[in-house]
């Protein structure tokens, strides 16, 4: 079993996680949600990871229709 841990909102988090073994860590870049990142913030936070192939950009188009 593989573990994501999602709604990422602080680098403090992304050392945890990884320091944690989780196995992808995401990012939201939903604008209606609460943990809500933009794209520039989730680079800031993603330059630090070790594996940034661990790294899970969550998102969904304007129009679902």
């Amino acid at each position: 079993m593989k573990v994501k841990v999602c709604g990422i909102t602080r680098p403090e988090d992304v050392k945890l996680m990884e320091s944690s073994k989780a196995d992808l860590i995401g990012f939201i870049h939903i604008p209606r949600s609460a943990r809500f990142v933009s794209l520039d913030e989730i680079c800031k936070l993603t330059s630090s990871m070790k594996n940034k192939d661990k790294s899970v950009l969550v998102m969904e188009t304007e129009d679902i229709n």
